[in-house]
């Protein structure tokens, strides 16, 4: 369960399990940091947290802007070793952390609470975690939201966290928490079956209060079909869209995808600025034998296609020199 992240210079840090045993209780996280070499920064790695991870649990690290990450992992209740918990735990550029065990999300013991999702957002120095929370049996599941210092580790809001969708039997389950540059859009789940889900979105600020989209609504669906979605990927916030990705069993299964940007709307893809325009002549045109002129600003190759994408002329391209090309094809 290794996830490299990259640190300063070319150097990386390198988050993994150990595991001392078989069962429960036995993996506990450590990072070590690599110089471009390869070779261990670190005298030895270091323990990220003094609580142990679920054996079924891959973390997510998230970067913290200065070499370090931020992860969050599924462990023990403090209070009640029956509940599950979510601590979440920083490991600098230098390796120091912000206490032994790290800092619990949400408290309590009036939940179980699961796979933890976070958000580091510089220009608020805060960061964000989801956390899906249970009924002590499990059959229930909402989404609440927390922040907090990315110094400290301290919570910032309640102790308890903000409730984003209630605990139901829906089971709505946090899939990703991505910033938008007014808000944080959570991506989640809710269930029709115990196998087949729906995919959804919602909006809040940065304190965790309902954000609606200009359309009013404060929910949009990214995916109305009922069926077996699994592996999850949303794309950091670019070009005025999230875009979201999953493996769905749908008609024998597939990899789908769906955009939105921050005004709700789906399928709208962003645009990247114009490249701009190079000199380029065609003489004459329309003409039986045409005359094509450019300037390139690289060595390259010139190549002209009939329209079945069969390549029927070619010719080198001098940087910064105009180039005639004279083929019979170009009318």
């Amino acid at each position: 369960r290794a996830v490299p992240l990259p640190s300063t210079g070319d150097e990386f840090i390198m988050h993994f399990v150990r595991r001392s045993g078989f069962g429960l209780g036995v993996s506990t996280y450590f990072a070590q940091r690599y110089d471009a070499t390869g070779a261990a920064v670190w005298t030895a790695p270091v323990q990220v947290s003094t609580k142990t991870t679920g054996f079924a649990y891959f973390a997510e690290p998230v970067r913290d802007g200065a070499g370090g990450y931020f992860v969050a992992f599924n462990t023990g209740n403090p209070a009640n070793a029956n509940l599950g918990d979510v601590y979440v735990q920083h490991v600098s550029a230098a390796g120091t952390l912000w206490n032994p065990e790290g800092s619990e999300v949400l408290t309590g013991t009036a939940t179980a609470r699961f796979e933890g999702k976070l958000q580091y957002v510089a220009a608020q120095n805060k960061l964000y975690a989801t956390v899906n929370a249970t009924n002590s049996s499990q059959s229930d599941s909402g989404i609440f939201f927390q922040s907090l210092d990315p110094t400290t580790g301290n919570r910032l809001l309640a102790n308890t966290g903000v409730q984003v969708m209630n605990v139901s039997s829906l089971y709505y389950a946090a899939q990703a928490l991505r910033d938008t540059g007014t808000g944080l859009i959570v991506v989640y789940t809710e269930n029709t079956t115990a196998l087949q889900r729906r995919l959804v979105s919602t909006k809040v600020d940065y304190a965790g209060n309902p954000f609606a989209f200009p359309t009013g609504s404060g929910i949009i669906s990214l995916s109305n079909v009922a069926s077996e979605k699994l592996d999850y990927t949303v794309t950091p916030y670019a070009s005025d869209q999230l875009v979201i990705v999953w493996s769905d069993r749908r008609s024998g299964g597939g990899v789908y995808a769906q955009s939105l940007n921050d005004n709700g709307q789906l399928g709208v893809l962003g645009t990247r600025p114009a490249a701009p325009a190079r000199a380029l002549t065609l003489l004459p045109n329309p003409g039986a034998a045409p005359t094509l002129q450019l300037a390139a600003a690289r060595p390259g190759t010139v190549l002209v296609r009939d329209v079945t994408g069969r390549v029927v002329h070619q010719q080198p391209l001098a940087p910064g020199l105009p180039t005639t090309v004279q083929a019979p094809q170009l009318a």
